[in-house]
């Protein structure tokens, strides 16, 4: 399927065959009936493979194989080029070697409730513990109310009040009697015994308050010993006092034992229940397997200590539980650090999760309540996965431009989980330290293979700027921009445009439809020899195709749907283009292809809008004079030119000092200008053109303005490739065409760049009919030839070409270029007092 090329003389025209490769339906017919002879959907869906670089599969399966820390693949590639696309059809061929996967529950710490217990078990088993803890919860309520309502804890309440009161009755009977002894009465109120006091006996029946007594004695009412029956009071006062205390003691003991019995009566209650949390002695023994065993102890260990820690809680909230048995209705909700959050179940088999948002939260997990939560405060339930942890066991496939767009702190992160192997979930303030939850979940154990899916230039960057990335994503897989065209590679787009006629349900393409989208393959890749993998430009033209051929109700998908599709494409992105053009047909650019100019020669530009390409004719001009100052190119004066611009602009300055002046002082000033080019200009592409239009201008020979010119020349005067020309000789064809084709236009270009010619049919067409004319040269001097030699001096020159005949056409000029520099340069040694007798 690779093009051929036949030698042809570089002054001789590019015979149209070689201006386009050319896709025949009779190459195509074969291979589309050994496709569509198989099955389709099969066929179709495995042509994708060959869109995938060997290199970058094997690249893929090491990745996949290797279980070491670090083995994360890139996949790079241009934008568009199908990686996504032939990595879903890869993995549904490749994955992982078996292994067990694990769910992950989270479980209340009790002894630390912003550090939740994590439980790890095996896959399916996370669900099971799950329902264990909902059916242990549904019946707490019920354990609570008949714990603290049964008949057992009633007779143990009933006797220990009837110890407290029998106790309160004997020491209240003995506080009585040494009050009466001393003369006192003790006055006790049953509403308050803190109210009671000891007062005075003054008759058979009747007590006054000490104060009242002390008052009376002094005034004479009443006689007595006033100090001694202070100091009674004061002794009895004290006692009362003591008896206080101690009853006090008492009633807290009482009430610290009732509280005790009722927590080991719903200990006792709830251990019943626990019976069925724990995994069975048959669970636990697994001679096949170790590390279940292993898990489910860990795990069993783990409820012991939450059961514990339960125990411990309920004697904290006993008053708010006996509430809750009060009210049997009371939410469940009040319970919810007695359930499991269930953060990750695993599924059978293994995953392969495509994260299409690859936010920090969507990858990481996040702490955060759901919008049914009412309660106040974040605890483990508010505990979210993410796509890394979904993805466990298993790939996760992210799009690693998509996540750059999110900010490097995301790359960070995500590099940090992998190269601990461990996944500690955070809400997002907390991973910037501003504050937020202060839960700090258990880490997860990470057991993923990351697959990120992005470009060169991002590999590069994250490489240079991160050094834990080469240490996480040790394995890079590169996507080319090209198939080669062969037969492997039209097998590839046939299978394609199958897949996407069967998937998106459009009428058959026709072959000659298909040939003609294959060719513009090999235009998208640059290269005759190779088709590119832009799948998402190609795939939009087969949809557009389809659609004209629905609208026109056809029974197939016609070449000329696909041309429709094609103009239309253009048409929607060229208005830039337009106004350019109709710039220069106003005149307000001065451009015309046309006649003869000394020291002006058009060349060739091309306009990058991102979404459109273009051709952009420009005139170079070139001027000289006396001077020492050398080539200047005003572009770089005035900082609106590149690097590579200003390379090209040395090396034309390189090749006139060797070639026409080798043995003496080469010295002038010589301007190059873009008229009317106001925009940076970089690339050499345009040093082929500034030198023709300089020896122009030396040589006082007029060049053809219907010829424009493009290529970069280096210092022998060797024409080299450049970029872009199938787009500078259409642009350069439009405005010929706009001007009046009449058989003298035409393009010269490096000959090195024939295998990057695929044009336009209309610029093919003028060829054949001989109204316009390519040239492929390898050096400055055959380009030199074309633009000033006459038509028929061209053609004679090019049946039988030789240097010497060519240096003999050519001599003239060069002995005025030669004869020119030799007089400015005398002229610059004379202005310096210097010596010009060898001149």
């Amino acid at each position: 399927m690779t093009p051929t090329s036949i030698s042809i003389s570089p002054l001789s025209p590019i015979p149209p065959h070689q201006l386009r490769w050319r896709c025949t339906p009779e190459v195509l017919r074969p291979i589309l009936e050994s496709i569509q002879s198989e099955d389709h959907q099969k066929n179709a869906l495995d042509h994708l493979k060959y869109f995938t670089p060997t290199r970058a599969h094997k690249a893929i399966k090491l990745s996949l194989a290797m279980d070491a820390p670090g083995y994360h693949v890139f996949v790079s590639g241009p934008t568009g080029s199908g990686k996504t696309s032939a990595i879903k059809q890869l993995l549904r061929c490749e994955t992982r070697p078996s292994r067990l996967r694990f769910d992950f529950l989270y479980i209340h710490n009790f002894e630390d409730a912003d550090r939740p217990r994590l439980c790890t078990l095996p896959q399916g088993q996370g669900k099971t513990l799950k329902r264990k803890l909902i059916h242990f919860v549904e019946a707490f309520p019920e354990v609570i109310m008949s714990a603290l309502h049964s008949t057992r804890l009633k007779d143990r309440r009933r006797n220990l009040s009837r110890q407290l009161e029998d106790a309160l009755t004997s020491a209240l009977e003995q506080l009585k009697e040494s009050c009466n002894e001393a003369g006192f009465a003790f006055v006790h109120s049953e509403e308050d015994f803190g109210a009671s006091e000891i007062q005075v006996k003054v008759g058979r029946r009747k007590a006054i308050p000490i104060e009242q007594w002390i008052i009376e004695v002094n005034q004479g009412k009443r006689r007595g010993k006033l100090e001694e029956k202070l100091e009674q009071h004061e002794l009895l006062t004290e006692q009362l006092h003591s008896l206080w205390d101690e009853l006090s003691r008492i009633e807290w003991d009482l009430h610290r034992h009732i509280a005790d019995i009722e927590v080991n009566e719903i200990r006792e209650r709830l251990a019943i229940r626990t019976d069925t949390l724990f995994f069975e002695e048959d669970e636990l023994s697994d001679p096949n397997d170790q590390m279940k065993t292993e898990l489910y102890e860990t795990v069993n260990q783990e409820l012991a200590q939450w059961f514990e820690g339960l125990i411990d809680w309920v004697d904290d909230h006993l008053e708010e539980l006996k509430q809750l048995s009060s009210e049997p209705s009371l939410d469940l909700k009040d319970l919810r650090i007695l359930k499991a959050n269930l953060i990750h179940e695993a599924p059978k088999e293994a995953p392969i999760i495509f994260e299409r948002t690859p936010t920090l939260i969507n990858l990481l997990g996040t702490i955060e309540r759901s919008g049914e939560d009412t309660h106040p405060h974040l605890d483990f339930s508010d505990i979210r996965s993410g796509s890394l942890l979904r993805a466990n066991g298993g790939i996760l496939v992210v799009n690693a431009n998509d996540l750059s767009l999110e900010g490097s702190s995301t790359w960070r992160f995500l590099l940090k989980a992998l190269k601990d192997q461990k996944l500690e979930i955070q809400s997002p303030d907390q991973l910037f330290a501003s504050g937020g939850s202060p839960i700090k979940p258990t880490p997860i154990p990470l057991d993923v293979k990351v697959i990120a899916i992005g470009d060169d230039d991002l590999f590069r960057a994250l490489f240079v700027s991160n050094e834990d990335f080469g240490r996480v994503f040790k394995v890079k897989a590169e996507f080319d921009d090209a198939l080669y065209n062969n037969e492997s590679g039209i097998k590839a787009y046939l299978g394609h445009a199958l897949r996407v006629q069967n998937e998106e349900g459009f009428k058959p393409f026709s072959v000659e439809a298909l040939s003609l989208w294959c060719e513009y393959g090999t235009r998208l890749s640059g290269r005759k020899e190779r088709l590119s993998t832009q799948l998402s430009q190609l795939t939009d033209i087969l949809r557009e195709a389809g659609h004209y051929a629905q609208f026109h109700q056809a029974e197939e998908v016609s070449i000329d749907h696909l041309r429709e599709a094609l103009r239309a494409r253009f048409d929607r992105h060229c208005l830039v283009e337009d106004h350019l053009f109709e710039m220069i047909s106003d005149a307000f650019i001065e451009l015309n292809p046309q006649g003869e100019q000394i020291g002006l020669i058009n060349g060739l530009t091309v306009l990058d809008f991102g979404d459109h390409i273009c051709g952009h004719p420009c005139r170079i001009s070139a001027t000289h004079s006396a001077g020492i100052r050398g080539i200047i190119s005003i572009e770089r004066e005035v900082r609106l030119s590149g690097r590579s611009h200003d390379k090209g602009a040395l090396n034309v300055a390189a090749y006139l000092r060797n070639h026409y002046l080798p043995e003496y002082i080469c010295a002038l000033n010589a301007t190059l200008c873009f008229d009317q080019v106001h925009d940076e200009v970089d690339g050499d592409s345009a040093s082929l053109a500034e030198l023709l239009a300089l020896l122009s201008s030396l040589s006082q020979s007029p060049l053809k303005q219907s010829i424009a010119v493009t290529g970069a020349v280096d210092q022998r005067g060797n024409v080299q490739a450049v970029g872009g020309v199938n787009e500078k000789i259409e642009g350069f064809f439009r405005l010929c065409r706009e001007s009046g084709l009449d058989g003298t236009h035409g393009v010269v270009l490096p000959k090195s760049t024939l295998p990057e010619l695929a044009l336009k049919s209309e610029v093919i067409e003028a060829v054949e009919q001989g109204l316009f004319t390519i040239w492929a040269v390898n050096h400055v001097d055959q380009a030199l030839a074309i633009l000033s030699l006459s038509s028929s001096e061209l053609s004679q020159l090019a049946k039988e070409e030789t240097l010497d005949q060519l240096a003999t056409k050519l001599k003239a000029i060069k002995h005025k270029v030669s004869a020119r520099l030799k007089e400015l340069s005398k002229l610059a040694v004379l202005s310096q007092g210097g010596d010009t007798t060898s001149y």
